[in-house]
């Protein structure tokens, strides 16, 4: 909820639109980081926000943060998967999850935006190369190890999900749900631009 975003909007309107379901939202972040200011109103059925500190040193969180609830979901693997993973199985709960992008595969590539906030940092004089290598090793540890929690495991597009089956996901709890665009909101799209081969 405090950042705006194609992922933060659908989980506002995906929480919004279910009003018969209660939302506790658990939002792992930093340990240390500041206070941040909502960017959405919280709908109503949100019973609770809570923060959990992440240690990207120890690569963990406390588990006992996380509200109780008869299903929990996660939106991505990683940190954020590997805890609802490890929370539904503690506590005998399915788990879902939901995965636009796969986490993955994004931390090789060693972007900032993939390693700030859920691994250790750079040090000054570190070998990147190799931080962003352990780093990308735990976090497909994580993907695993959500893949195989996961009761419900839902993506955009039809290569996301063969992906996931390559580290473990089960074809017979996926589901494909491709991103849309409605009619109204339709527009020509110009001309193309170029492809962008590989990843």
């Amino acid at each position: 909820p405090y950042v705006t975003g194609g992922v933060s909007a659908w989980v506002r309107d995906l929480v919004a639109g279910l009003p018969d379901v209660e939302f506790a939202v658990a939002h792992v972040r930093d340990a240390g980081a500041p206070e941040a200011t909502l960017a959405y109103p919280l709908p109503g059925n949100v019973v609770s926000l809570v923060e959990v500190p992440f240690d990207p040193e120890r690569e963990s969180a406390p588990a006992g943060a996380v509200p109780e609830a008869a299903v929990y979901h996660a939106l991505l693997t990683g940190p954020a998967g590997s805890l609802a993973a490890g929370v539904a199985r503690d506590r005998g709960r399915k788990l879902l999850l939901t995965e636009h992008g796969l986490a993955w595969r994004e931390a090789p590539l060693g972007s900032p935006a993939c390693i700030k906030g859920s691994g250790p940092a750079v040090a000054r004089g570190a070998d990147r190369r190799e931080v962003v290598e352990r780093y990308s090793r735990r976090v497909l540890e994580q993907a695993r190890e959500t893949y195989a929690q996961a009761a419900a495991i839902t993506t955009v597009c039809s290569e996301n999900a063969r992906l996931q089956r390559t580290q473990g996901a089960s074809r017979a709890v996926q589901r494909v749900i491709p991103n849309t665009v409605p009619a109204a909101e339709a527009v020509s799209p110009g001309p193309r631009a170029p492809r962008r081969i590989g990843f």
